[in-house]
């Protein structure tokens, strides 16, 4: 092989090696975290009318110490049904968004840190934890026509 034509299939290995990683820890992290049991339980097939969208949020899924964090990533839209929940598809091409009933979620106050945070226990046992900042939980509970609430104080 020349040095003419190395120079073109190095750089085109590197872009598809970069592209190959790039997927795939994208698909690890959300198949082998949380995010992947929100996506077999809450495919959002249902048609709801949106009621306000929040883009590039982030937030922590998982469960207690396990979990991944999706920062500035995520797209919430509060609906009529309840939460859409999308990451940008640069970081996750291949998976779909997520719609999570108002009756699946319940809130409560979390510590992130030293940093105040609203925890989102999905589910009938609450088993998956979406934590968010707090300006965030304000704006859903703003749009979300009295669905979506606060925690009281002391939960």
């Amino acid at each position: 092989m020349s040095e003419d034509t190395l120079i073109p299939v190095t750089i085109a290995l590197s872009l598809l090696i970069f592209a190959l990683s790039w997927l795939s820890v994208g698909f690890i992290i959300t198949r082998f975290t949380a995010w992947g049991d929100l996506v077999e339980r809450y495919s959002d097939k249902a048609t709801a009318r949106s009621l306000g969208t929040f883009r590039l949020q982030g937030a922590y899924v998982g469960r207690e110490k396990l979990g991944a964090s999706y920062r500035g990533c995520l797209t919430f839209t509060a609906t009529n049904r309840g939460l859409r929940n999308a990451i940008w598809k640069i970081f996750a091409p291949f998976v779909p968004p997520i719609l999570i009933g108002w009756d699946e979620i319940e809130t409560q106050h979390a510590k992130a840190m030293m940093f105040d945070m609203v925890r989102l226990r999905v589910g009938r046992r609450g088993s998956i934890w979406i934590t968010i900042a707090p300006s965030l939980a304000r704006g859903i509970e703003r749009v979300s026509d009295g669905q979506f609430a606060l925690p009281t104080s002391g939960e």
